[in-house]
């Protein structure tokens, strides 16, 4: 099974690096279950503001709160919601520069500013059309911190390879293929996810536990470097996430509770392998179609 998956990452990879990247869009599918389970409850998650854009949701319907912390995760999650909201609902009032700034300035010296935070930061660039004045020292510092096995760890300093965290990674490569050219470093990594993906179709986390979170992120990653939305592995990865179900949400080790962030990142899976990645929705790609309809 890992080898048919690692064959079908392979030919992602030759796509991507020889034609251009196209991007198919799925209609909005209405889920009841995504929105029973946020009826009255208020959201800040980003990825559940773009899943109920990738449902077809009526988002006036919610109430968005979103974070005002400190750190450079939470600024950017921040900045992605402002972008849905704003660009893709349509939705007056919310302001990303305010955002932005304070991530442009966090990231003036990458190699202090851990992986996961770093890719964040650079995926709220792209949605927001952010010019990154040091965007080449990024981008090579992320390609100098790759390690063997083709994955990322949480920093510099960290050996060991995170999958969710290698997946943020890709997603940072799709976004900006144009700037990050070493087809090695592409290559390595999504071997490496091919790998991570076990016999029962999940993606194990950094404690050897197949978990919800790091399945789905792999999944959200994927597509947006060109795995079809509703292929065979798609559709493998969320039909075994069934396993991790707790009462309606999800938990992100199986038999386990609740969990706020594998929940957020499931319903995006889900709803991304209906319709397409949120972030394809950035892309040039979506907007010459739109301008040329």
């Amino acid at each position: 099974m890992k080898r048919i998956f690692i064959i079908l990452l392979a030919l992602v990879l030759i796509l991507c690096s020889c034609t251009e990247k196209e991007v198919s869009f799925g209609e909005a599918t209405d889920t009841s279950l995504l929105k029973q389970y946020y009826a009255g409850e208020t959201i800040t998650d980003w990825r559940v503001i773009s899943a109920l854009y990738l449902e077809g949701a009526d988002i006036s319907a919610h109430r968005i709160q979103l974070y005002e912390g400190d750190s450079v995760y939470e600024t950017a999650a921040s900045a992605i919601s402002c972008a849905v909201l704003t660009q893709l609902f349509e939705v007056e009032g919310y302001d990303a520069d305010k955002y932005i700034s304070p991530l442009l300035q966090a990231v003036e010296k990458p190699y202090k500013v851990p992986t996961l935070n770093l890719c964040m930061a650079l995926m709220a660039f792209y949605v927001c059309d952010t010019e990154v004045p040091n965007l080449n020292d990024i981008l090579t510092h992320i390609a100098d911190i790759q390690l063997a096995d083709g994955g990322w760890g949480v920093d510099e300093d960290d050996r060991s390879c995170d999958p969710y965290i290698s997946a943020m990674v890709l997603n940072v490569i799709t976004a900006y293929r144009e700037e990050y050219n070493d087809n090695n470093s592409r290559d390595g990594l999504l071997t490496y996810l091919g790998s991570c993906i076990e016999d029962d179709n999940t993606v194990h986390d950094s404690e050897a536990e197949s978990s919800a979170l790091a399945t789905m992120g792999v999944l959200n990653a994927l597509v947006f470097a060109g795995i079809p939305a509703n292929g065979e592995i798609s559709t493998a990865l969320c039909t075994a996430v069934g396993d991790f179900s707790a009462g309606g949400t999800y938990a992100d080790h199986r038999k386990g509770a609740h969990d706020d962030s594998a929940t957020a990142e499931v319903f995006l899976a889900f709803a991304t392998a209906r319709r397409a990645s949120i972030f394809s929705f950035f892309s040039d790609e979506y907007k010459d179609m739109i301008n040329n309809q």
